[in-house]
């Protein structure tokens, strides 16, 4: 056997940060891997979620909400018959744990998970979320939490990540302007994603919005789903001044192009991601470019936490420890352990934030998860 082949086919262990301890459940890795890990959970369906999800199949169950089954259903059509689909507010046992299903607030269909222990222990994954003030309310019934696998993509950043909605006004205000003189406008978002932004600025300034099959078909499954009681899209260009194309594609260069494709003298592009979240992002970049004036905004809309954010999450659910999802660095570490302190239980822990390494061989699996303690 070839050492391609072989490696396709090795039984992998889930790393430590995607197991719930004392149990064999993971989250959002779903790999071939030891037969005890039967149940495995999926926040949401972005691509760095869906950790082997291509060979996943019964009896093994996958437990998701409805909208990423049927995100799910698109790309992985052999996956779903092996899925079991929750609603928000919902929860169900398995093994004499407990785990409830919340609303994550990151993108369509995405879900927070409390596992509740037979000893009572509770045990919070948070996937990828946005904690604005309804997702920390919905939450804090299951405070105090003993531990959280907490996403903290922006908590070590020097990043604003303003409000959703401010975003969302300021994309809104600029279209407006735009259509009154003429321009088409270019909202860049990835593959999957930004679904709210995109759904909240059609149905703001009135327009339908254009969207190549590949990324309508999952619009118009989202609805199907449930997400929206409107269908605000379109697969026609010319039904449409607002266009959603890839946010690789929201360069100056790139809208030009885009703009003399569809006969348009003035494009304004805009390229939303927390990444953007600098000082004067309101200021546009502007430039005649192939006899097109294109305007570019780069927009700090986030489907994740900003620093307030996380603070206020955590402060609510006063857990006693952190688990990182989202770094390994020990710089980042240390920031994010400066960062919680005020909020910690700390009648046990002096050190709560855990310094997860590389995963153990197979063999060590099953005790580590009959015994995991994160360091104190």
């Amino acid at each position: 056997m070839d050492v391609k082949s072989s490696s396709r086919n090795e039984i992998r262990v889930p790393p430590r940060h995607c197991i719930v301890p004392g149990t064999f459940f993971t989250v959002d890795w779903h790999s071939k891997t030891s037969p005890e890990y039967i149940h495995s959970f999926l926040s949401h369906a972005h691509s760095d979620h869906l950790m082997g999800i291509g060979s996943f199949r019964s009896p093994r169950v996958l437990h998701c909400t409805d909208i990423t089954y049927r995100m799910l259903k698109i790309k992985y059509p052999k996956v779903v018959s092996a899925a079991q689909v929750h609603e928000y507010g919902s929860f169900f046992e398995i093994d004499g744990v407990v785990i409830h299903v919340l609303n994550a607030n990151h993108t369509p269909g995405s879900a927070m998970f409390v596992f509740i222990m037979p000893d009572g222990k509770k045990i919070m994954h948070t996937g990828d979320f946005r904690a604005e003030p309804f997702i920390i309310q919905s939450a804090s019934i299951f405070s105090p939490v003993d531990s959280i696998y907490c996403d903290c993509t922006f908590g070590t950043s020097n990043l604003d990540i303003p409000a959703r909605d401010i975003c969302v006004s300021f994309i809104t205000d600029r279209i407006r302007e735009g259509i009154a003189k003429g321009a088409i406008s270019l909202i860049g978002t990835y593959t999957i994603g930004k679904e709210d932004l995109v759904y909240d600025v059609a149905l703001a300034t009135g327009q339908l919005v254009f969207a190549e099959q590949k990324r309508l078909s999952g619009l118009k499954s989202l609805i199907e789903a449930g997400w929206k009681d409107n269908d605000l899209f379109t697969d026609n260009p010319h039904e449409s001044r607002v266009h959603l194309i890839s946010i690789q594609d929201c360069s100056i260069e790139n809208a030009a192009a885009y703009g003399k494709k569809y006969g348009f003298k003035t494009v304004i592009s805009f390229q939303a991601t927390g990444w953007a979240g600098k000082p004067f992002w309101q200021a546009p970049i502007s430039e005649l470019y192939d006899d097109i004036d294109v305007t570019l905004y780069k927009v700090p809309y986030s489907d994740h936490c900003n620093i307030p954010e996380l603070c206020q999450f955590i402060k609510a659910m006063r857990p006693s420890k952190i688990i990182p999802i989202t770094t390994q660095s020990k710089k980042d570490i240390a920031k994010l352990d400066k960062l919680f302190l005020p909020y910690i239980r700390k009648d046990q822990n002096k050190r709560f934030i855990e310094y997860y390494t590389s995963p153990p061989r197979l063999s060590q699996n099953k005790a580590i998860n009959n015994s995991f303690e994160l360091r104190n």
